[in-house]
Parts: structure tokens; C-alpha cells; sequence
């Protein structure tokens, strides 16, 4: 269950070692040459990204709102079948193409999560406003703002480090002695 883990890496790791031992067992079973390969490689934790965000537009596509989505973010369909988010940003070409067309995600998915998280992690805690932007340099996540404040909530050293300090105790009357 996607649920388990807690973070992106994790899940891909293991996600990429699954799809290995499938290939592996499909190859000797056909009686081909097995490969074996210590290391994960990129091309191999790509592939397992690639299957989890393809899982995450399904839930996102069998929501009630999506045409309605559909048409305020002029969604379309890249060469890999991935639900896109058309906009006004075309013509910037110092961006790359998946930051001027991100890729759409369901805030109902734990995937999702685990992004923000990254985000998270990847501008070192900075808060809601840089992990957003690191966000929608790849993902558009529907109402993006409410989610990652509600992520943000929960994440333990940001709530450690960004909590009030103890208030004083009430200072007693001084004695009559000292006044």
C-alpha cells in the first residue's frame, strides 16, 4: 500500500526493485538471459515515478470536478499520455517545458503527499510560499495553497522549530520587606 511509506525515495526504490523481480521472473520464464544488476538505476526509478503519477491521474481523472478542471486549466495530453496544465506560459522559453506545462495531481492521493514533502525537504523547511513554488515547477496540485499549509502542519522539525515559546509564569506580589 502506497500509504506505508513516507517518503517519495522510499516508494520508488521499492517500486523500482518490485518491477525488476516482475521483469526478472518474466525473463526466466521465457528462458532469456536474466540481467543482474546491483544499483537501481535512474532510468529504472523513472519508470516507477512514471507508474505512480500515472495511478495518481487516474484517481484524479474519476473525480466529480474534473471536467469542470478541464476546461479552466486547458488540459492536454503529452507524447506519455500524462494529463498536462496549458497556460499562458508558452512562449517562456528560459522555462523548461514542465514547469511552463505541469503535470496535474489529485490532492486525494498519497503520492501527493510524498511530493510536497520532497518539495519540502528539497528547499530545507523554508515554508508554504517556497515549497509551493518548488511544487509547481513540475506538479499542479488542485488548490495547492490549502494542501501544502495542511502538509506544512505536519511536519515535525517545521513544527518544532516554528512553535511559540512557553509563557512566563505569573510574578508574585514582592514582599513587604523589599519595598
Amino acid at each position: 500500500k502506497i500509504e506505508d511509506y513516507s517518503s517519495l525515495r522510499k516508494l520508488l526504490f521499492v517500486t523500482s526493485w518490485l518491477l525488476r523481480f516482475i521483469k526478472n521472473l518474466k525473463s526466466k520464464l521465457l528462458h532469456k538471459k536474466i540481467e543482474t544488476k546491483e544499483e537501481i538505476d535512474n532510468l529504472e526509478l523513472e519508470y516507477a515515478k512514471q507508474i505512480w503519477l500515472k495511478d495518481n491521474q487516474f484517481v484524479c481523472i474519476a473525480e466529480d470536478r474534473f471536467n469542470e478542471l478541464n476546461k479552466s486549466l486547458h488540459l492536454f495530453k503529452d507524447e506519455n499520455g500524462f494529463s498536462r496544465v496549458g497556460g499562458r506560459l508558452n512562449n517562456a522559453e528560459d522555462l523548461t517545458y514542465e514547469t511552463r506545462n505541469p503535470l496535474l495531481l489529485s490532492r486525494n492521493h498519497h503520492l501527493t503527499y510524498l511530493i510536497v514533502l520532497e518539495c519540502h525537504k528539497r528547499v530545507k523547511h523554508n515554508g508554504q510560499r517556497q515549497t509551493l513554488s518548488e511544487v509547481r515547477t513540475e506538479y499542479w496540485i488542485i488548490r495547492a495553497k490549502s494542501y501544502i499549509k495542511n502538509v506544512l502542519n505536519k511536519c515535525l522539525l517545521c513544527r518544532r522549530y516554528n512553535s511559540r515559546a512557553y509563557t512566563y509564569p505569573s510574578i508574585a506580589s514582592l514582599p513587604k520587606q523589599r519595598v
